[in-house]
C-alpha cells in the first residue's frame, strides 16, 4: 500500500509541473513561427526557366510555388511519378469528410 501511495505521489509530482507550464500565458518565440507582413505579395514570376545544377528540368517560379505541383529535379534517375486520379468512391468519401466539418 505505501509502494502504491509512493508511486502514486511520484506521478502526479511528475505531472503537475508538465501541465502548469502547457498553461502558460506566453507567446511562443517569433523565430519558431514566422509570420509574412500584412499584404505581402511576392514578386510575380517572369517566366523564366530555372535549372537545378547537374539537372535537365526546369521550371518557372510560377509552377514551382504551385502548391500542387511536385517538382522531379532529376528525372533520369527513377521511374516516372503515377498519374493521381480520384474516382468516384474518393469524391464520396472526401464529400462526406467536408460535410462531417461543416456547423
Amino acid at each position: 500500500m505505501k509502494t502504491m501511495a509512493a508511486l502514486l505521489i511520484l506521478v502526479f509530482a511528475s505531472v503537475l509541473p508538465a501541465a502548469s507550464f502547457a498553461q502558460g500565458k506566453e507567446a511562443p518565440p517569433e523565430c519558431a513561427y514566422p509570420v509574412n507582413p500584412p499584404g505581402l505579395k511576392p514578386p510575380p514570376g517572369d517566366g523564366t526557366l530555372r535549372h537545378v545544377p547537374g539537372s535537365t528540368a526546369a521550371f518557372t517560379l510560377t509552377r514551382v510555388r504551385d502548391r500542387q505541383f511536385s517538382p522531379v529535379c532529376h528525372p533520369d534517375e527513377h521511374p516516372p511519378q503515377p498519374e493521381e486520379k480520384l474516382t468516384v468512391d474518393d469524391m464520396l468519401v472526401l464529400a462526406a469528410y467536408l460535410a462531417s466539418l461543416a456547423p
